[in-house]
């Protein structure tokens, strides 16, 4: 996982990475003019930018503005996502209706789809212990929860997974509580 300030360093190559795994996910050619019109018509690229200008607000020092574009993010596409959040570069969110980052860190290439919660009020700040830590490459199916705990990198999260404790790397875990099911499995080639 990249450090915290290599995170939030480049909001403009975070954004662009952003787009970037967006239009992997949909089959787009990107970078190329059709590629990026393909992904702007896309609800989910608009929640994840306003992210991004919300988290730049934020540390620059500017709180008020932050928590406006975080209120238009919520009332345009129903994604709340805490402008303290720490987010890596490459972040995809299909579905962003219902979708929460709170005080958590989440790492690059994570793969958020519909109502999938990671951290809360109550996990406290990012990098601190007790907030939750997504780590780079996850896949957070439907309905996932992460409350508590470090999801390690390359872990795919199966629909309703409540995570409330370490999830090892490179695994696959469903349920309430989740639990490892097998190591995940990656295709050759």
């Amino acid at each position: 996982m990249l450090p915290a300030r290599e995170m939030t360093r480049r909001p403009r190559w975070a954004a662009w990475e952003d787009l970037a795994a967006l239009a992997e996910l949909k089959g787009s050619a990107f970078p190329t003019a059709q590629g990026l019109v393909d992904v702007l018509l896309l609800p989910a690229a608009w929640a994840v930018l306003l992210l991004r200008v919300a988290a730049a607000l934020q540390r620059a020092g500017l709180g008020a503005p932050a928590t406006l574009v975080r209120l238009a993010n919520l009332a345009l596409f129903g994604a709340d996502f805490d402008p303290r959040a720490e987010v890596g570069p490459g972040l995809v969110v299909a579905h962003p209706a219902g979708v929460t980052i709170g005080h958590a860190r989440v790492g690059s290439r994570v793969s958020l789809m519909g109502s999938v919660r990671v951290g809360g009020a109550a996990s406290g700040r990012p990098g601190t212990p007790g907030a939750p830590v997504v780590g780079d490459g996850c896949f957070l199916m439907a309905g996932v929860k992460v409350l508590a705990g470090t999801v390690g990198s390359g872990v795919v999260l199966g629909a309703g997974a409540v995570v409330v404790s370490d999830i090892a790397p490179e695994a696959v875990a469903i349920g309430d509580p989740a639990r490892v099911l097998r190591p995940r499995q990656r295709d050759q080639g």
